[in-house]
């Protein structure tokens, strides 16, 4: 039976059940793929903004889809940590960014209020970044530090991030 979701809904369960993160990539590991939705930073480092809501019922998930009307599920199969299926609905290209940034500023979250300022201020640096000859976003090596600064406060207590801000920076000095 479909639910007919509200606002309401969808920031309690993103509160409950949802993430605001900023990747931060090597673009040499990916270099083999074309994705247009990645930001690029002297052809060294990508940059893409996520919101994903994680749930073992696929159902609610396709439903939120449903109500952005984009993002894309994820299937993930059983671990020894889960021990059940596990879904994830994830946005991860500036354009769905923007416009889940601008639902949560008409519907702010209580709980990740603070990290979603953060994301969204990471999502307003992205998407006033200057943009090369084929429209393509290019960051400064200032931009990209603010990013990572501000990723590193959407979740200050995340120990997993690969690249910290001092690795970024040590790799832009490299890379001058």
């Amino acid at each position: 039976m479909k639910r007919l979701l509200t606002a309401d809904y969808i920031v309690g369960f993103a509160d409950g059940e949802g993430s605001f993160g900023i990747h931060i990539y090597n673009l040499s590991r990916e270099a083999n793929r074309k994705n247009r939705n990645r930001v690029r930073f002297n052809h060294c480092l990508g940059v893409v903004p996520l919101f994903s809501i994680g749930n073992t019922n696929r159902q609610v998930l396709e439903e939120i889809r449903e109500f952005f009307g984009f993002g894309t599920l994820y299937d993930y199969t059983p671990t020894k940590l889960t021990r059940h299926d596990c879904y994830k609905y994830e946005v991860n290209t500036l354009n769905g960014a923007l416009k889940i940034m601008e639902f949560f500023k008409k519907h702010p979250p209580r709980i990740k209020k603070e990290a979603f300022e953060k994301w969204a201020e990471g999502v307003t640096i992205l998407a006033g970044a200057p943009r090369s000859a084929k429209n393509r976003l290019r960051l400064t090596k200032e931009l990209i530090l603010k990013i990572a600064k501000l990723r590193e406060q959407i979740n200050p207590s995340r120990h997993c991030i690969k690249w910290r801000y001092e690795k970024i920076a040590n790799l832009l000095a490299d890379a001058s």
